[in-house]
């Protein structure tokens, strides 16, 4: 498959270009994010591989061109060629936001680009994307998770709080 295709459909495809045409990659950039920020990661798409080191044939498949739709309407090519990032304590405002939080609200198209928020949470049997093994293999899904501690926290992207505040009418501990 040609490269140019791959670009139009798949948000790591923009990703792979983008660094051809010397936008640096976030780790080579001269700024550092905060080190209160350890669980800091922006997670965009998945990939598993099944067979490794060996040449084989593909194809890139995307039904419903789900990622590139999200990463167009959150903005997120602004985050890829950002020259800094100002980090700011929105976590009064995010609380108040995610309480009001209903369908309606992620039906405007005002409200995507508030999405670009990462969350420090204290989950406790809270509906969560987790990364965790199913049958034979690593994989993402929906997840009841809470943490060991009191004193535990993760940090998630907004959007997937306000989905565990839409499923379940609940949002886990914002902290």
């Amino acid at each position: 498959m040609h490269s140019s295709l791959i670009v139009k459909r798949d948000p790591l495809g923009y990703g792979f270009i983008s660094l051809r045409h010397g936008v640096k990659h976030l780790i080579a950039q001269t700024f550092r994010f905060p080190d209160a920020m350890p669980g800091f990661n922006m997670r965009v798409a998945r990939s598993e591989t099944h067979i490794k080191n060996q040449a084989v044939k593909t194809a890139h498949v995307d039904y419903k061109s789900m990622y590139p739709s999200v990463y167009v309407l959150q903005y997120l090519w602004d985050l890829v060629i950002a020259k800094n990032y100002e980090v700011k304590d929105v976590t009064q405002e995010t609380i108040k936001w995610v309480q009001d939080l209903t369908i309606e609200t992620l039906l405007e198209t005002t409200t995507w680009e508030k999405l670009r928020v990462l969350v420090k949470i204290h989950p406790d049997k809270d509906l969560l994307p987790v990364r965790a093994q199913y049958e034979r293999s690593f994989n993402i899904g929906l997840n009841y998770l809470s943490v060991k501690s009191d004193k535990d926290y993760l940090w998630y992207a907004l959007a997937d709080i306000g989905n565990a505040k839409i499923l379940t009418g609940e949002s886990p501990e914002i902290t």
